[in-house]
């Protein structure tokens, strides 16, 4: 049984990649740049396999998964780390933001279902930026209700149908893109663990981390942001469907 990581080029991604191919288990670690991916494996060991991914690319997404399972591997674990940042919520924006950080993972996992164990584990990696706090109470409890796949596809079409940031604050959503698909990704976390009850699905947010995406005035290092990941992807203590935030104990 293998690990699938994506969005290892830097940041998070590469931290987890070191930390979880520390342990000799067979590791694979994606990234646009197949050369970044590359050159990780070769200083993680010949139990790491590299390969290039962008992953909003539906072709990418199937060739990887044809390839896993010519190769006869089984994944245990995937982890969806890739992401993208981006400090406008245009509609132009908000399009990219959630084909990376929503659908990109909704597909590849669809994609990668023939090597995906019944019980492997899923982690979201997610954001306490997916809170909501700024949605209205209508909104609020249309995404705590949320039982499966098809209602998180739904509310992340009626977000981008909006408009942009006022279209989407008059509707109840967050104004802001890359909080609505965190949110969109802890309520997929909840709607998974009911679609797939022998599975272990969890999003995760490492905490505001100093990286090229958190920037030099986070309060956590690095290592604290991985270290976070990785429990998420190895305690036992964690609840299927669980979203935990920066702080919050894995215990719940």
């Amino acid at each position: 049984m293998a690990t699938l990581l994506t969005g290892v080029s830097r940041g998070i991604g590469r931290g987890v990649a070191r930390t979880l191919a520390s342990s000799g288990e067979p590791l694979l670690v994606t990234a646009r740049d197949l050369a970044a991916a590359r050159t990780l494996a070769d200083e993680l060991g010949p139990h790491v396999r590299p390969f290039g991914l962008e992953v909003t690319d539906d072709g990418q997404r199937r060739a990887l998964a044809s390839q896993l399972v010519d190769s006869k591997v089984a994944l245990s674990r995937l982890i969806h780390n890739a992401a993208i940042y981006e400090r406008t919520s245009t509609p132009e924006t908000a399009a990219r933001t959630l084909a990376t950080n929503v659908f990109a993972p909704i597909r590849l996992t669809e994609a990668l279902s023939p090597v995906l164990a019944a019980d492997a584990r899923i982690v979201l990696v997610s954001s306490s930026m997916g809170q909501l706090h700024s949605y209205s109470s209508a909104m609020r409890a249309r995404f705590e209700g949320v039982t499966t796949q098809a209602e998180v596809e739904v509310l992340a079409a009626e977000y981008l149908a909006a408009g942009g940031p006022d279209g989407a604050e008059r509707a109840g959503f967050s104004r802001d893109a890359y909080s609505v698909s965190k949110a969109l990704l802890n309520a997929l976390a909840q709607a998974w663990a009911r679609q797939f009850p022998k599975r272990l699905v969890v999003a995760a947010s490492p905490g505001w981390v100093k990286t090229d995406m958190g920037g030099p005035g986070a309060p956590r290092s690095l290592a604290q942001g991985v270290a976070r990941i990785v429990e998420a992807a190895t305690t036992t203590n964690v609840r299927s469907g669980a979203f935990y935030a920066d702080s919050d104990p894995f215990t719940r």
